[in-house]
C-alpha cells in the first residue's frame, strides 16, 4: 500500500512540474510579449489581409478562418506550429503543417506559406484539368 502512495505521490508531483514549466514557459515566450495576437502580430496580419479572420484565440493559440480555409497557429514547447486546411477551388483539399523555432522570422514564415501556395498551383497549371479551364 505504501508503494502506491508513493507512486502517487511521484505522479503527482510531475504533473505539476510540467505544468509548473509549461506556465513558465508561456509567460516567458508569449504573456511577455503581449499574448499571441502580438507575438504574431506580421503574420497574423497577413493572414487577415487574404480575408482570414480570428476566430478563437488562447493563451497558447490562434486560429483564423474563412469559408474554405483555417490556420491554427500553436506555440508548443520552443516550436511555433501552423496547421493549415482549406479547400481550393482549382486543387480541392490540401492540408499542411509548418514547425518553426518560436523565435523564426515571420517574414520566412509568410514566404514559405506563399511558395507552399505557388507550388500547389503549379501543380494545378501542369495537369490536364487546367487546360480544359
Amino acid at each position: 500500500m505504501a508503494w502506491i502512495i508513493t507512486l502517487l505521490a511521484v505522479l503527482l508531483y510531475l504533473v505539476y512540474k510540467f505544468n509548473n514549466d509549461y506556465r513558465e514557459n508561456l509567460k516567458e515566450k508569449v504573456t511577455s510579449k503581449g499574448g499571441m495576437h502580438k507575438k504574431y502580430k506580421e503574420l497574423v496580419d497577413y493572414l487577415i489581409s487574404t480575408d482570414l479572420s480570428i476566430t478563437k484565440i488562447t493563451k497558447d493559440s490562434i486560429v483564423l478562418s474563412s469559408k474554405n480555409m483555417r490556420f491554427d497557429i500553436y506555440l508548443v514547447s520552443n516550436n511555433t506550429e501552423i496547421y493549415f486546411k482549406g479547400y481550393l477551388v482549382l486543387i480541392g483539399e490540401v492540408k499542411k503543417k509548418w514547425v518553426y523555432h518560436h523565435n523564426h522570422t515571420q517574414k520566412d514564415i509568410i514566404k514559405d506559406i506563399n511558395n507552399f501556395f505557388d507550388l500547389e498551383l503549379s501543380k494545378y497549371r501542369g495537369s490536364k484539368d487546367f487546360d480544359n479551364f
